[in-house]
């Protein structure tokens, strides 16, 4: 069975069609806060820093699991390594600076807008690859110099930033021109 669509340059995910509420009501049902954001920026340098490790351990995980390995070119660490899912992991590591959502969170009346269904790839997306980028992620934080009463926290809002990631690529997308 070749499911090389997951790793195929061409067939990444699509940029999903959400509007900023309906984005603000996603993060509402994953609990992702203000706080989650600054607990966020403080551990960016240490995912930051730990990416590699990060991505290798991630690498070696498919690449140890005959199902999951279905899903990947794992033949070679170094595409693995330049594939878009290490530019994935950098972008939710690096942190930038994110647009202030308080007031369109203001704004956002959750009897307004329905979200659409998630598709059935979110479950795949959260297998593959959020619990592995999540337990690895973890563990960067846990072993780092990180004040030890906010790891568990900045691990908790490690888990909603990759969980709300991968809601997004299983997000209906914007139809192409």
């Amino acid at each position: 069975m070749d499911h090389s669509d997951l790793h195929s340059e061409q067939n990444r995910p699509a940029v999903p069609a959400i509007s900023l509420q309906e984005l603000v009501l996603l993060k509402r049902m994953l609990l992702f806060t203000q706080e989650d954001e600054k607990l966020l920026h403080i551990a960016a340098p240490v995912l930051k820093s730990s990416h590699r490790v990060i991505l290798q351990r991630w690498y070696d995980y498919i690449r140890s699991d005959g199902y999951l390995s279905s899903f990947f070119d794992v033949s070679s660490e170094a595409a693995f390594r330049n594939s878009h899912f290490s530019a994935w992991l950098q972008q939710l590591c690096n942190r930038p600076g994110s647009q202030n959502w308080q007031e369109v969170e203001r704004q956002t009346d959750e009897n307004s807008i329905a979200l659409h269904s998630l598709q059935p790839e979110l479950l795949r997306y959260l297998t593959i690859m959020g619990y592995p980028v999540i337990r690895f992620g973890t563990e960067a934080i846990a072993i780092s110099s990180l004040e030890p009463a906010l790891v568990g926290k900045i691990g908790a809002a490690w888990f909603k930033a990759v969980t709300l990631s991968l809601a997004l690529w299983a997000y209906p997308s914007a139809p192409t021109p």
